[in-house]
């Protein structure tokens, strides 16, 4: 998964640049498809592969919690 996200990451970034230091028909092409890989497949891959094992009741404020800071 690792691997994967860091080669579609370069494959992205390569897509991007490339467009933009080619200047001919096909660059805008190039840029854009180099951002849609960008966010639809690197991203959600990043954010899956970080937060697999988390617990979102960690992440959540509840009234327990506040009242503890509150007494602090």
């Amino acid at each position: 998964m690792k691997i994967l996200i860091y080669v579609s990451l370069i494959i992205s970034i390569s897509l991007i640049v490339g467009g933009y230091i080619i200047n001919d028909i096909n660059s805008e092409k190039l840029i854009g498809s180099g951002t849609l890989l960008f966010f639809f497949v690197v991203m959600p891959l990043f954010l899956y592969h970080r937060g697999k094992n988390k617990k979102l009741k960690d992440f959540i404020l509840n009234s327990e919690d506040l009242n503890k800071l509150n007494k602090e």
